[in-house]
């Protein structure tokens, strides 16, 4: 009589029995266009996490994409499913044209769409991705371990925040919502900042949006950039209606030295990314 394997070798058997073609680590809008896609195309997957948690939990309140909303609808594998028909289905006034689209508005659409089009949706959390031949080994925090031929990670960039090393030393335990040292992925009310005096470092996305949230919201904010360039007709497109503020400016060689230049500072209507209250 043939004994069934037993401990380690039992375990593998099971795994491969059970394998699945694609697990999706991630719920915000490429994880769910991602799951979407595999199902429309009858992909066996399975998908976890919880829907736009990274939108919600890291974006401020008060925030606008700055995609226009014909850019702003999560792909899907049918008609459906897009920004109108979420506004559509909901009752609630069309985002068209060039109209921002409000991030609580976004974050609503896309844990629709995950209702929608990826209703098994699992809200386990992924612990221990291993290969292993043929594939991958996947362990969640309920203790189930699953094995896929492929791993789609679609976890979001907030795991990927940078503080330059040089501001380091404004808080020796590492940055925080309330220290002296922040990111903007740590700041979800920047009400909480009024009346205080915000440097933001930086020029990209995060930095304009945080630069004009927080002037709203009575903050005196400086904008500090490492290039000259920082009253570009992009920057000023982008932020002309929403802030009024100064913008530090450093040369290469003071930029080399550590050192900004007063000397540069310029009136303009802009602010930068990551935040230093500094917020990096």
């Amino acid at each position: 009589m043939r004994q069934r394997p037993r401990g380690p070798a039992a375990r593998r058997s099971q795994l491969n029995a059970a394998s699945l073609d694609v697990v999706v680590l991630g719920a915000g809008p490429y994880g769910l266009a991602v799951a979407a896609h595999l199902r429309g195309r009858g992909v066996i997957a399975r998908v976890f996490g919880d829907p736009m948690s990274s939108w919600r939990d890291q974006m401020p309140i008060g925030m606008f994409l700055k995609s226009t909303p014909s850019a702003s609808s999560i792909s899907a594998p049918r008609r459906g499913h897009t920004l109108g028909d979420y506004c559509a289905a909901t009752g609630i006034d069309p985002i068209v044209g060039y109209r921002p689209v409000p991030v609580a508005d976004f974050i609503a659409y896309g844990c629709w769409f995950a209702e929608q089009i990826v209703p098994q949706l699992e809200r386990s959390r992924i612990v221990r991705i291993d290969r292993r031949p043929g594939g991958f080994e996947v362990a969640l925090d309920s203790g189930e371990e699953l094995a896929a031929r492929a791993v789609v990670v679609a976890s979001g960039a907030g795991e990927f925040a940078h503080v330059p090393p040089e501001l380091e030393a404004l808080s020796p335990d590492g940055p925080s919502a309330d220290g002296p040292l922040s990111h903007t992925s740590q700041h979800r009310d920047l009400s909480l900042l009024s009346g205080r005096r915000v440097a933001v470092v930086g020029r990209g996305q995060s930095a304009l949006e945080t630069a004009a949230l927080l002037h709203e919201h009575g903050a005196d904010v400086r904008v500090l950039v490492r290039a000259p360039g920082c009253c570009s007709a992009t920057a000023r497109r982008t932020s002309r209606a929403r802030v009024a503020g100064r913008c530090a400016t450093r040369s290469p060689r003071s930029a080399r030295a550590g050192r900004w230049s007063s000397s540069r500072t310029a009136r303009c209507s802009i602010a930068t990314c990551a935040t230093t209250r500094a917020c990096a």
